[in-house]
């Protein structure tokens, strides 16, 4: 099958272009105002207002007395009360690998009779090394059963077969044609 090398989306790039909006002075005077366009800039510029009072002055006429620095101590509070200690934690247990077994199976038929406490870790270290898929295993003894945490072999994975080689890909450029649609066109083909 033959690569097109430029199809038309269909797809219109632009629109009509629309009539011009009116001005905010041409809106103003429509509503029947009258006046040069600086007549309308003044017409909209509000009032200036009156200076209004400083915290300082509407803490005085709410009848408190004193300096400005007076004024400025009373905002601020007095320090609260320290809150109680909490209850003390647990003491937390170091990371420790307590005991080592040649594998998974054999760990699960031991650990219980060599005493290995709650939250304590132990490994696997196979005879076999990293040949092993268990060796370097890190457990945690959680409840009544030894709970997987992480494997730190950073052991490499077996490698999968080779893939078969994908089909020749065409690399196409959008862009916009004299038609006004836009338009993808053939670039390479890999």
């Amino acid at each position: 099958m033959a690569l097109q090398t430029d199809i038309d989306l269909g797809v219109v790039a632009r629109g009509p272009k629309g009539e011009d909006g009116k001005s905010a002075y041409q809106v103003w005077l429509d509503q029947g105002n009258n006046g040069s366009e600086a007549d309308f800039l003044k017409a909209i510029q509000g009032k200036v207002g009156k200076d209004g009072q400083s915290a300082y002055q509407e803490w005085l006429a709410a009848g408190n007395q004193g300096t400005e620095a007076n004024f400025l101590a009373s905002l601020k509070g007095e320090p609260g009360q320290p809150g109680k200690d909490g209850a003390q934690g647990p003491a937390g247990k170091g990371f420790n690998i307590v005991k080592t077994y040649p594998s998974v199976a054999e760990m699960n038929a031991q650990f219980a009779s060599d005493n290995i406490a709650e939250g304590d870790f132990v490994a696997i270290a196979s005879k076999n090394g990293a040949e092993d898929p268990e060796n370097a295993q890190v457990y945690m003894r959680s409840g009544n059963s030894m709970k997987f945490i992480v494997d730190l072999s950073g052991a490499t994975g077996i490698q999968g077969p080779v893939g078969k080689t994908g089909q020749t890909g065409a690399t196409y450029q959008p862009y916009i044609a004299e038609d006004g649609n836009w338009h993808v066109k053939l670039v390479t083909l890999d």
